[in-house]
């Protein structure tokens, strides 16, 4: 399961009925993805809310509030002729804005003059969770084994991380094929999201998803090479056997016995990756 999406439990693939068109990360010949890095541009409230610094959109079909963006300042003329407050900001910056305790959503450059609320795209920024000291995209009673990283050790390396754990702990009441179709409902949820997930650059960035399925088959079928917001992130897996695993099910080894034995080939990978 996912975490909650602005607190409401919400599959996140029904939003792509809201992209108004094929975009760079369902189509690799489109060359102007945004990056973490990007400058986008917010309309500020005229509130002093912390939680609710930037204009939303309220998705009725959804019942959750987007945060809206636009990648353009002349995309909000609109805004500016009716004398809101555009300001520009990084979609780092952002992310970290509009930090909650569940997935929050930003909605790249709305039209609603299409005859309902469009977007471009929308970026996912996953919660922190302040017991495991990790970006999470799964419920927390599914995410305890984060606990035993090392958060001293994490933040001296720089590697920056985003986990998701999915075990059987949800799934024994479920008969075999209400469970499957559990699992590929899953899929098609975090295929949507993970790509749509920026990170700043570290040592080495990885999507982390962690499985501790029924069988190797059932685990297998979350193995896959899922593309990236940013080209310096990569999506990583571990299974039950504790095998780190790429999308294309090769094997990375590595030394468990301390988080620099676990995190240090992923460094160096990082760093041949982008050579």
């Amino acid at each position: 399961m996912l975490e909650k999406i602005n607190n409401r439990q919400v599959d996140p693939k029904h939003l792509s009925s809201f992209l108004r068109s094929r975009n760079c990360i369902d189509d690799s010949s489109v060359d102007n993805c945004l990056s973490f890095y990007d400058i986008i541009y917010v309309i500020q409230n005229d509130t002093n809310s912390e939680s609710n610094r930037f204009k939303t959109e309220y998705i009725d079909q959804l019942e959750i509030n987007l945060t809206l963006a636009y990648t353009d300042r002349q995309l909000c003329e609109e805004q500016i002729q009716e004398g809101q407050r555009v300001r520009p900001i990084t979609v780092g910056m952002l992310c970290r804005e509009t930090k909650s305790k569940s997935i929050e959503v930003v909605g790249l450059n709305m039209d609603k003059d299409l005859g309902m609320t469009n977007f471009e795209n929308f970026i996912f920024v996953p919660p922190f969770d302040e017991i495991t000291g990790q970006y999470i995209l799964s419920p927390r009673d599914e995410a305890i084994s984060l606990l035993s990283i090392d958060n001293e050790s994490h933040r001296f390396m720089g590697v920056e991380a985003t986990f998701f754990s999915i075990t059987n702990k949800g799934l024994v009441t479920f008969g075999s094929e209400e469970r499957q179709d559990y699992l590929n409902n899953l899929i098609d949820n975090l295929s949507f999201v993970i790509p749509r997930i920026p990170q700043p650059k570290g040592s080495a960035n990885i999507i982390c998803l962690l499985l501790n399925l029924e069988n190797s088959i059932e685990e297998r079928a979350f193995v896959r090479d899922y593309p990236t917001f940013d080209n310096y992130t990569e999506v990583l897996f571990v299974n039950s056997e504790l095998d780190l695993l790429t999308g294309n099910l090769s094997t990375i080894d590595y030394d468990g016995a301390s988080l620099e034995g676990i995190y240090l080939p992923l460094i160096k990978r990082a760093k041949g990756r982008l050579n």
